[in-house]
């Protein structure tokens, strides 16, 4: 009786086993079709995340107004474009991107699609140049306002954001923890120029 009944267990066994094993095939299936999927689509690369490169000629303007300077560019996305690289392209800075992902009201700025047309906010380099000369701070003492941050006051201060750690260094007293700084905290800019 108990070798008959060990026998059920370990037939039965065998079926739980079987079943798990042909759940985790169908599992892995779905996921190898998603992933193939995904990758037809097509998507943007932002810096650090890819090595891929796009040669000058891959990224052309499809058409583009000049006869009306109110107008935006609009460009036709070609493989291997990222919005990331249309905008270090255009505008001198990859970091706009952020412009033309809300000009066209992207909801996954991480995909875009080949022949896809992108319309290219118009930049006024002269309102950049002024922000820039009145967003200067200069050596010496600087009042925390509200947005501040270490990184922040350093590209102002020096152009250089990864130079935060010579105000944070030169403020130690007033600052424990560099993420945090508050509104009406005077700092001690210290001048590099030495």
């Amino acid at each position: 009786m108990y070798l008959k009944s060990s026998k059920n267990f370990l037939k039965s066994s065998e079926e739980v086993v079987s079943m798990f094993l042909g759940l985790l095939i169908v599992i892995i299936l779905v996921g190898l079709i998603f992933n193939f999927v995904q990758k037809r689509r097509g998507t943007i690369n932002l810096p650090g995340i890819s090595t891929s490169t796009v040669k000058e000629g891959d990224l052309k303007p499809s058409s583009i107004s000049e006869n009306n300077e109110s107008q935006n560019k609009n460009y036709e996305v070609v493989r291997g474009d990222s919005l990331w690289k249309i905008a270090e392209k255009e505008y001198g800075d990859g970091n706009k991107w952020v412009n033309i992902a809300k000009e066209n009201k992207l909801t996954n700025p991480r995909v875009l699609m080949i022949g896809q047309k992108l319309i290219l906010p118009k930049n006024d380099p002269t309102k950049i140049a002024e922000k820039q000369l009145t967003n200067t701070i200069n050596s010496g003492e600087y009042t925390v306002e509200r947005g501040d941050s270490l990184w922040k006051i350093a590209v102002r201060a020096y152009s250089d954001g990864n130079k935060w750690t010579e105000i944070w260094n030169s403020n130690k007293n007033l600052i424990s923890n560099p993420n945090k700084i508050y509104k009406g905290t005077k700092l001690v800019i210290p001048n590099l120029s030495k």
